[in-house]
């Protein structure tokens, strides 16, 4: 009823015009040009940047074919590989630093000059850093000794060569670093069980734990460069396929 009100309220004049019909007519096609007009010119502005983006995909996706990828079997095998060996990492660093920590708190809590909070907040630092440090370090010297690709560059390769020695002196100055600190733990635990074995194992996986996680992260980093390159083409691809399905609609829409 209001609806019926407002109409003849608003086009009462053309009602009482002898050419009103007309008029009312050509107002109505008036108004469905320009609607028309404008959603006709937001699709042409849509499809204008949709070409320029598709145009930069395609450039983008010629870069990325010109280096080496990895086929789709290929792809899927390196992704479970990538996800397991992150899951093997974090696992191996925690625990690391978990016997880090009962190591390094062994002989921190008995010294006088700690005690309290601090003591213990100075164990989770030691054992974060010594843990940390040992991962990082393994990885680098193995980066430096077995280089996912040479250097074109005379002054990296040259720099790569002579970094090794340094990242061995350091990763050497850690091991002994950790094979200090477990002994005061790896004492009481044999002593307390009476077995040597225990003591062996206990400063061994310490040891090791370090390496473990640095030589893992370095076989990582041998896929990583080819995984995110075919995992960057694939969503490219992916984009132009979408950009082609949206014109395609826009074109059958404005027509």
């Amino acid at each position: 009823m209001f609806r019926s009100f407002l109409i003849n309220t608003r086009y009462d004049a053309y009602r009482r015009n002898e050419h009103g019909i007309k008029k009312f007519a050509e107002m109505c096609v008036g108004q469905l040009v320009r609607k028309v007009a404008k959603k006709s010119a937001f699709f042409r502005q849509m499809n204008e940047n949709m070409l320029v983006e598709k145009a930069n995909l395609r450039l983008r996706s010629a870069e990325l074919h010109n280096n080496t990828t990895l086929e789709p079997g290929e792809f899927f095998i390196v992704r479970r590989r990538l996800l397991g060996n992150a899951f093997v990492i974090a696992g191996v660093v925690v625990a690391a630093i978990f016997l880090t920590y009962v190591a390094v708190s062994g002989f921190i809590t008995q010294s006088e000059l700690l005690s309290g909070w601090f003591a213990w907040v100075l164990a989770g630092v030691l054992a974060v850093v010594l843990v940390g440090g040992g991962t990082v370090i393994t990885e680098r010297l193995l980066e430096a000794l077995y280089p996912r690709r040479t250097p074109k560059t005379p002054e990296l390769r040259e720099a790569n060569r002579t970094v090794a020695p340094l990242w061995a002196i350091l990763l050497v100055g850690i091991e002994l670093a950790l094979l200090g600190i477990a002994e005061t733990r790896a004492s009481e635990f044999s002593a307390a069980e009476g077995s040597v074995l225990l003591y062996f194992g206990f400063i061994t996986i310490i040891m090791l734990f370090p390496l473990m996680a640095g030589a893992i992260r370095w076989d990582a980093m041998q896929y990583i460069d080819l995984y995110k390159s075919t995992q960057v083409l694939r969503a490219i691809e992916s984009r132009l396929a979408q950009i082609d399905s949206i014109l395609r609609q826009n074109e059958e829409y404005e027509s």
